[in-house]
């Protein structure tokens, strides 16, 4: 049996969820290991491990450094809503006191067409028609009573004269007041404009910290196996093919050289939980059962179909169950690919050539049990160990 061929798909990027990430300070932090691949250097095993450690210290302190970033940036945003409820109080308070203002206005101007009516009456009459009035009175008391109206009618008149100037003084300060308000609210708008900027400005900072200390991450990490690897590498016997065996390695974190013969340790609820809401919803039973009968990691497992089928959206996925672009080439790649009656029967059936044929000694295209050992022969491009093990990476 040849190598099998496959198809590539590129997964989601929604579905992909960072793991170690980095922060605003951690910028200027990052020093990539630098590789020794002479077994025989100073690259021994105990200074890898070191460096393996020293870039696990970064990666703790990128999440540190991220964590504090996000929370200044929440309080930045908690600043903004407090202004923009400072505006619409002070908006609605204006729309009220401008009302209040216009109803002022309008009285005003009744009153005072009440005082003008007044003195054009007392004035028309002129002295002598006062005192006409007083002396036409038909007794004494007549004309006292008229005297007491006339005053009454002048108080009267006062009074008026001064509410028209209580109301044009009250006038004067609401519209000051109102005037001070919109001040006030074009500053906090203004404060508000600005804050945004801040916002928008902190969440960038932040979003390129996190690709950059992720990056500087992967770099570490990678630099560090390799060491690991060309040490281990060099004290290896050659394949029956006569190819190299890539030893796995082990550590805390998923990479290349995971043995992928060893339990992954997840549950067929956690994969479900992982894969739900995808066209692979409910295959965790499926990829736990392979794992059990034929040792084939369910974590490295299930990155394997997220890439090759794109998260069972791939047309060979849809068409043919064929989750892994099993039998699929570059001449015919939909024709050529094998159909299976199910998703479950697929996994089933590739787990075992993967076992067979990849992760055991003596097989036909065993380089290793290891994604790194798998990519010599079964993917033609150099990359795809890599783009598993990120995916796997992420899987809680």
């Amino acid at each position: 049996m040849g190598p099998m061929s496959r198809l590539g798909f590129i997964v989601p990027r929604t579905r992909l969820r960072l793991g170690l990430v980095g922060a605003v300070l951690l910028l200027g932090i990052f020093t990539p290991v630098k590789a020794d691949t002479n077994p025989g250097g100073p690259g021994n095993l105990s200074q890898a491990e070191q460096q393996l450690a020293q870039a696990q210290g970064q990666a703790a302190g990128a999440d540190t450094a991220l964590a504090a970033s996000l929370s200044t940036l929440g309080a930045a945003q908690a600043h903004l809503g407090e202004i923009n409820a400072q505006v619409a109080a002070l908006d609605s308070k204006i729309a009220t006191q401008s009302a209040a203002i216009t109803q002022l206005q309008a009285q005003e101007g009744v009153d005072r067409t009440l005082l003008r009516n007044y003195v054009l009456q007392s004035y028309s009459q002129g002295q002598t028609g006062t005192l006409d009035y007083l002396l036409s009175g038909s007794s004494l008391t007549d004309m006292l009573n008229r005297q007491a109206d006339l005053k009454a009618f002048a108080a009267a008149g006062a009074q008026l004269a001064d509410r028209v100037t209580a109301e044009q003084l009250q006038a004067q300060q609401a519209l000051a007041s109102l005037k001070t308000q919109r001040s006030q609210v074009a500053v906090l708008q203004a404060q508000a404009a600005a804050s945004e900027q801040v916002v928008a400005g902190q969440e960038a900072q932040v979003a390129a910290a996190d690709s950059a200390a992720h990056a500087g991450v992967q770099a570490n990490r990678g630099t560090v196996d390799a060491i690991l690897t060309a040490q281990q590498i060099a004290a290896q016997p050659p394949s029956p093919k006569g190819g190299v065996v890539f030893p796995p390695v082990s550590g805390s974190s998923f990479t290349i050289d995971t043995n992928l013969t060893v339990p992954s340790g997840l549950s067929a609820s956690e994969i479900n939980q992982f894969l739900s809401g995808t066209a692979m919803a409910g295959l965790g039973g499926a990829f736990i059962s392979a794992e059990q009968q034929y040792h084939v990691s369910a974590r490295y497992f299930v990155a394997h179909a997220i890439l090759e089928s794109a998260w069972g959206s791939s047309q060979l996925a849809q068409g043919k169950h064929n989750l892994f672009g099993y039998g699929a080439d570059d001449a015919n790649p939909y024709g050529d690919a094998v159909t299976f009656a199910s998703f479950a029967d697929c996994i089933n059936f590739v787990a075992h050539q993967v076992s067979v044929y990849y992760l055991t000694p003596g097989g036909a295209f065993y380089h290793g049990p290891t994604l790194r050992g798998m990519n010599v022969d079964y993917a033609s491009d150099p990359n795809w160990a890599t783009k598993i093990a990120a995916i796997a990476n992420d899987i809680p």
